[in-house]
């Protein structure tokens, strides 16, 4: 099934063309105050990506350009943002 997310304001509007396999396509299509550009991103995968970077921590190769300082501020924003919207953080223990 192919899917469409489409995050909609009054200026722009960004159609994702199959967000959840979005390598099978590559395509993007953004449209900001009525001119509409349409791109194909181009390259693997994110997740051929992470598996290669994965691998090469294994494998003591590591290339990883992201220290784990930033995981963990990623991390504490997500909560950030749950809270904000009135959930609990994922993995929360109550």
């Amino acid at each position: 099934m192919i899917e469409r997310f489409t995050p909609a304001s009054t200026k722009l509007r960004d159609v994702v063309f199959n967000h959840v396999l979005p390598q099978a396509f590559h395509r993007l299509t953004v449209t900001v105050d009525g001119v509409t550009r349409r791109e194909r991103v181009i390259g693997e995968s994110t997740y051929v990506r992470q598996l290669r970077a994965f691998a090469s921590a294994v494998a003591g190769t590591d290339t990883n350009l992201t220290p784990p300082s930033d995981s963990v501020i990623d991390m504490e924003l997500i909560d950030e943002v749950y809270r904000a919207a009135g959930l609990e953080p994922r993995g929360a223990v109550s």
